[in-house]
């Protein structure tokens, strides 16, 4: 069970860092709302790419 609880804190951990980057790198509310949103750290590691994509261009 520990094991579980863990997986799940490191993953809201993730999700919470996922957002405040975004913010801070000023990706826009959709993104932010895309990542809260978001299932799995797979799932935010592609929303974070794809807006990294489109800012660049």
């Amino acid at each position: 069970m520990r094991d579980k609880e863990s997986k799940s804190n490191r993953g809201v951990h993730y999700k919470a860092e996922a957002v405040k980057a975004a913010k801070d790198l000023r990706y826009g509310d959709e993104v932010v709302r895309k990542i809260r949103k978001a299932k799995s750290s797979c799932e935010i590691s592609r929303i974070m790419a794809t807006a990294r994509k489109a800012s660049t261009v």
